[in-house]
């Protein structure tokens, strides 16, 4: 049942003068939000952890490391593009 079908049945309960029902159609309306609340704080959550993942700030590398990784992109780009790819 969708929240708007919860909201129609407790209209139509009411009106029908049936407060049980009411009560019913509204308890399943309360537990669908709830529902949702959860899921949605599960998703603010995860997505506050990739926030602070990617905020994180990186470690400093030493110059060897630097020095490895631009041999490999060049090596990469020989690769791919032949030796023009240096040039």
């Amino acid at each position: 049942m969708t929240l708007d079908q919860c909201q129609q049945a407790a209209r139509a309960a009411l009106a029908a003068a049936d407060p049980a029902s009411a009560r019913e159609a509204v308890a399943a309306g309360v537990a669908l939000l709830q529902e949702r609340l959860v899921e949605q704080q599960r998703r603010i959550e995860q997505l506050e952890s990739d926030l602070d993942t990617a905020l994180r700030p990186t470690l400093g590398t030493s110059s060897a490391e630097r020095a490895v990784r631009g041999l490999l992109r060049r090596a990469v780009k020989v690769r791919s593009h032949g030796i023009s790819g240096l040039i």
